[in-house]
């Protein structure tokens, strides 16, 4: 392709030429090492470089002719034409527009502009125009489409010879439409000064990018300056003005702003809002799910040219109230194309997942992961509450503040994370050429005290790993939410760029939670990475002695399965009623362990091996637990015990206190001398809290797991006749599960069923001095106590809790506690755990919100509905 010069330059009103306009420019260009033979070159000011410092350079190789803002060659004979005008840039697009035959005129043009929602809603714009038959092409954030097929992105608005010449390609390719995304950067650079726009739409104008246009105002301004030239053209045929359209989000204040400066060249105005009577298109009765939005659209008379107001029930798979905002900004644009409301609706119900905005990551964990681009205070804020409102356990956030751009958002964003997340981790996102702890540091600005010591908050500045930390902590019905980054697959450093993509890291985390772990990396193992233990430390913590093996080696993690090896664990060798582990050892070493904890002479491959022997290898897997747990000092543990409602009972108080702790305890009925041990292993610093099940079978069992556990909280359900056949009376039973109680601290608390007699028997009288004991029941007696206990409809149990000298608080309480499981018994367990969370200083709406969350627990309870009959499956056990 080639044009004559003084063709290309007969749209710039104001001009000066040196030179020969009559040559042939084969090419356009902005890059001085780009440039090719007889092409034109751009010298472009920008806030590092001005480009007329790289004139002589684009000549050299080549450049016929220079677009300047002042001459740079005094020679008439140097070879080269110069074209001086006021504003480069601005003359760049013009000329690239002309260049390509201004391709923008042979499209329908479609531009979103605004700080939130951009990417979303063009491609919502671009599934429902391909779903009715039409040929659109997309210019964006995160890939640019022509002619149906996918390209990367450089930047969100390209540079003006980019531009039309992705323009010129859709044409050619046999697109009618282009939908493109543009940004301020775009505007205020004249990046889109050579395009006629059909239809424009304002999402929304929220703080961003201030440290290039200094002020909200100007922001405006420049986003305005773009609907204000909505009826201009750069050629002589002009567009049809009243085939033009701006759609404006009515419920921003900065739309509403927008609205009084346009309409004024006939072009028509669609406004939107939700539950807005004044908006030509709202949503009404909108209702946020888990996998969706739902919502029933008005489209007002205004809307319809003269027709009747008109609605339609609609379903977009994007969760989220910002969601509802993009989707009814598609409709408008449709509407305005002519596609009929119905099919809109069915285009909508099969949008797919736009990469990097609320894009949910599934490797079938039982908590949600989701990665989104959002990283400017509004948009932080709306995303969290976005995955707040859909979440029943905590919210999780990894964000970080890029560098290089707007300061002053910083802080704000520490605020927004830390107010509305329940964990916030601060990490890294495109550092740029600033320092990563630098950033931290203005983020942490914003952060209040408190924040700090609570132990929700961390900074772990590498991103992999702040990821990997948030994965490992999240449990059943908590969200991860990976924000700042969405689609990108890079990092940005003061070197250059290095592969990252939040999506992939994720999917590596749950691979190794899931894979590496097993089914759950809070029960049946424990790894700790890079290394927790060296050998040498297992050795001191077991009472064993190192056979053969360094002793500065490290321990990655522990398994009593050798089929479960990884590299670097140390396989425990234990002896049980029907196999001896000690028959595994050469297999698990083969395999990749790291060391073996014996109590027997084994056989081991050949090569150097690490072998630690022990007299009894059941009794140091205890001893290590117990180990890990001494680590972390400053942790409070909760011990469960009792003859029935072990298991229902700690997970309704694991529910409560994942409210507000980082809390772990044992999966399913690892209750035991070996179970609880495994679950003690998987403890890591950041853990806050650990529940405690504790099974028994006959005397001293508790007081050795207690040992390991160190509780400072005892819960007894109940004493019952369980285990008659070990103990032989009641009374043996209770002294057995008593253990527990005398094994809490001087400052303790016992926490005692009221209604149980067999309790109030053996408990009722003697009380140690200094602990502080919580009584929980129906009865008047206690402390926290349930009233007004009604069965709902489904099953269920709802109840109002009351307390009574509970932290001060005297008859305070709550209404309308429901217990998500069939089964009055469960009140009682339910009282039991809400006495835990009071004791660690919750209040009773906490308790309340965290056993409405209580997820199903396994062969408890568990109720099936097939062909309308309910299966209710208890089969763990037949206690009373």
């Amino acid at each position: 392709m080639a044009k004559a010069l003084k063709e290309l330059i007969a749209i710039l009103e104001e001009k000066e030429v040196r030179g020969d306009p009559d040559l042939d420019i084969k090419g356009i260009y902005y890059d001085s090492r780009r440039v090719t033979p007889g092409s034109l070159f751009a010298c472009l000011r920008g806030q590092l470089q001005d480009g007329h410092d790289f004139a002589g350079e684009a000549r050299k190789r080549g450049a016929s002719a220079l677009l300047v803002d002042h001459f740079l060659f005094d020679d008439m004979r140097a070879g080269v034409a110069e074209i001086k005008v006021p504003d480069t840039r601005e003359a760049l697009a013009l000329v690239s527009s002309a260049f390509f035959d201004h391709p923008s005129k042979s499209l329908r043009m479609i531009g979103v502009t605004g700080t939130n929602g951009k990417t979303t809603t063009t491609h919502l714009i671009r599934w429902i125009l391909v779903r009715d038959g039409r040929h659109a092409g997309l210019i964006g954030t995160v890939q640019n489409v022509v002619g149906g097929k996918v390209r990367t992105v450089e930047h969100t608005t390209p540079e003006a010879p980019d531009l039309q010449a992705l323009l010129y390609e859709m044409a050619r390719e046999g697109d009618d439409y282009a939908v493109m995304e543009v940004s301020s950067h775009g505007i205020h650079q004249k990046r889109v000064a050579g395009c006629e726009f059909d239809v424009l739409v304002f999402t929304n104008l929220t703080q961003d990018h201030l440290d290039y246009h200094g002020s909200m105002e100007d922001y405006f301004q420049v986003k305005a300056s773009l609907f204000c030239n909505l009826g201009t053209t750069y050629w002589g045929t002009r567009k049809d003005p009243e085939l033009k359209c701006a759609v404006i989000n009515a419920d921003d204040e900065w739309g509403r702003r927008v609205i009084s400066m346009v309409g004024r060249d006939r072009s028509r105005v669609l406004t939107y809002g939700i539950n807005s009577p004044e908006a030509s298109i709202a949503a009404e009765n909108v209702e946020i799910l888990r996998d969706g939005s739902r919502f029933d659209v008005v489209v007002r008379s205004r809307a319809t040219t003269g027709r009747e107001a008109i609605r339609e029930a609609i379903y977009v798979p994007l969760t989220g109230r910002y969601n509802v905002y993009n989707t009814l900004a598609a409709i408008a644009v449709a509407i305005n194309e002519g596609i009929a409301l119905d099919t809109i609706a069915a285009a909508l119900a099969t949008m797919p997942q736009v990469p990097g905005r609320l894009e949910s990551v599934r490797e079938g964990q039982d908590f949600s992961v989701f990665v989104d681009y959002a990283h400017t205070p509004d948009g932080l804020e709306k995303v969290i509450r976005a995955v707040r409102d859909i979440t029943h356990g905590r919210v999780i956030v990894v964000f970080g503040c890029g560098g290089d751009r707007d300061r002053k958002k910083r802080p704000v964003m520490g605020r927004i994370a830390t107010t509305l997340s329940d964990v916030t981790i601060l990490t890294s996102d495109n550092p740029r050429s600033e320092d990563p702890a630098s950033i931290a540091r203005e983020v942490e600005a914003g952060l209040s005290g408190d924040v700090f010591e609570s132990g929700r908050y961390s900074l772990v500045l590498d991103r992999r790993e702040a990821i990997m930390k948030a994965i490992d902590m999240a449990m059943t019905g908590d969200s991860v939410l990976i924000a700042g980054k969405g689609h990108e697959t890079y990092q940005i450093y003061n070197f250059g760029k290095v592969p990252f993509d939040d999506r992939m890291v994720v999917q590596e985390a749950l691979s190794f939670r899931t894979t590496l772990l097993g089914k759950s990396s809070y029960g049946k193992e424990a790894d700790w990475g890079e290394g927790l233990l060296e050998v040498g430390e297992v050795c001191a913590a077991v009472g064993g002695t190192l056979i053969s093996g360094d002793p500065k080696g490290w321990i990655s993690g522990v398994t009593i399965d050798s089929r479960a090896v990884r590299p670097g664990d140390l396989f425990i060798a234990l002896v049980g009623e029907k196999t001896d582990g000690h028959l595994y050892v050469q297999d698990a070493l083969t395999s990749g362990a790291g060391a073996a904890l014996v109590c027997k002479d084994v056989n081991v491959p050949a090569g150097p091996v690490t072998i630690i022997r022990t007299d009894d290898t059941r009794r140091a897997l205890l001893e290590l637990a117990g180990y890990i747990r001494r680590k972390n000092p400053l942790l409070k543990a909760v011990g469960i015990t009792g003859s029935v409602g072990k298991t229902t009972t700690k997970e309704m108080t694991a529910s409560i206190l994942s409210r507000r702790f980082l809390t772990l305890w044992n999966k399913e009925n690892l209750n035991t001398e070996i179970g609880l041990p495994l679950t003690l292993l998987g403890l890591r610093p950041w853990h806050e809290v650990i529940v405690a099940e504790m099974g028994m079978r006959g005397p001293g069992e508790i007081t050795e797991l207690a040992r390991s556990v160190r509780p400072s909280v005892g819960v007894i359900t109940n004493i019952g006749p369980i285990h008659l056949e070990r103990l032989g009376s009641i009374t043996a039973i209770a002294k057995a599960k008593g253990e527990l109680l005398e094994s809490l601290p001087k400052d303790g608390v016992e926490i005692l069923n009221r209604d149980d007699p067999n309790t109030v028997a053996a408990f009722g009288k003697a009380r140690r001095p200094g602990v502080r004991r919580i009584w929980f029941g129906e009865s008047e007696a206690a402390s926290v106590r349930a009233e007004n206990i009604r069965r709902s409809e489904d099953g269920s149990y709802v109840f109002d809790l009351r307390l009574k000298d509970v932290g001060g608080a005297a008859a305070a309480g709550v209404d309308d506690v429901r217990i998500p499981l069939p089964g009055r018994h469960n009140v009682s367990n339910a009282l039991a755990a809400c006495s835990v969370g009071l004791a660690l200083g919750m209040d009773p709406e906490e308790c309340k919100r965290g056993i409405a969350t209580l997820s199903p627990i396994k062969m408890r309870l568990e109720t099936h509905v097939e062909d309308d009959i309910t299966f209710i499956c208890d089969y763990y056990n037949s206690h009373i």
